[in-house]
């Protein structure tokens, strides 16, 4: 009876647990993983997605010209503009996007059409809220004129902001690592290292699991081409993860283990009792045909003497 209540007991903490699990950033995680959708998959594309945009014209159009002149009027003290017609391009990119099915590679070109807005048409040195303005006047110059379903709608939202950041973030990081890919030199890990340790600080202060996973890939990718180099003063020689332990995942577990052990502590009590009974009644057997024997044995004897 102890036991059976110690595993009803067991039982009922690891459901309670599970069912607190479902209303934090433990069960998110766990849903993303096994429908296999990556929130920053982007920065394993952005090779592709940028050798993609050069195809893309910059020429005029007479659909979006005075919009994105207008863009470039109010933007004009940021700008760079040496690449003044990115806004058009940006329009015929979003054309391309719109007229392709609904995917995660769609969705993940709306994500780097972002980070190619804040390192292509802006002057060095402005920050990424700026560039998030730009684009958004880009999205709304193209969804004047066109109402189809696009993917990049969903960017027009603010709670998207995060994601449009952090991913844009991840990629500037692999971008510089990946400047030089012959050569990785200190100043190089300097600036790698620096701007590690602040997206870091970053994704663990909401613990956002997707970016921290991208950032550790990173590190990996930051120690071994460190092994090249013996001495970088203000680069870090291994920079330090970007996992930290979840403290749901360390209760969880060993509530498992335990529930998992009074199961089989439980099972195997119900074997024992099962051996017991099952011996009482062979040795039963075993006395009454015993017995048996020494009555037929006891019969012939009376018999034949």
């Amino acid at each position: 009876m102890y036991l059976i209540d110690n595993t009803l007991k067991y039982n009922c903490m690891t459901r309670n647990l599970l069912r607190h699990i479902q209303n934090n950033r433990l069960h998110k995680r766990i849903c993303l993983n096994i429908i296999n959708i990556k929130i920053y998959n982007v920065v394993n594309l952005c090779e592709v997605l940028r050798n993609e945009i050069p195809e893309y014209s910059q020429d005029e159009t007479t659909i979006h010209d005075d919009s994105c002149n207008a863009i470039n009027s109010q933007y004009g003290t940021y700008i760079d503009f040496n690449n003044k017609y990115t806004c058009q391009q940006v329009m015929y990119i979003l054309n391309s996007i719109s007229s392709v099915p609904e995917s995660e590679h769609n969705d993940d070109k709306c994500k780097y059409l972002y980070y190619w807005t804040y390192q292509r048409s802006l002057q060095k040195n402005i920050n990424y809220d700026v560039a998030l303005n730009l684009y958004r006047s880009f999205l709304n110059t193209y969804f004047v004129d066109h109402t189809d379903p696009h993917i990049c709608k969903n960017y027009m939202l603010p709670t998207k902001d995060i994601i449009l950041k952090r991913s844009a973030k991840l990629i500037e990081l692999y971008d510089i690592i990946n400047k030089n890919s012959h050569q990785f030199d200190c100043t190089c890990a300097k600036k790698c290292s620096d701007l590690y340790i602040s997206y870091l600080g970053e994704c663990q202060n909401d613990y956002d699991y997707d970016c921290c996973s991208e950032l550790q890939s990173f590190k990996y990718k930051y120690d071994k081409k460190m092994e090249s180099i013996d001495k970088c003063e203000g680069g870090k020689k291994i920079l330090p993860s970007a996992i930290k332990h979840d403290l749901h995942v360390i209760i969880i577990i060993p509530m498992i283990i335990v529930t998992i052990l009074s199961f089989l502590v439980f099972a195997l009590y119900k074997v024992k009792l099962f051996v017991q009974r099952l011996n009482r009644i062979l040795h039963i057997l075993l006395h009454i045909l015993l017995k048996k024997k020494i009555n037929t044995i006891h019969l012939y004897f009376i018999l034949f003497t």
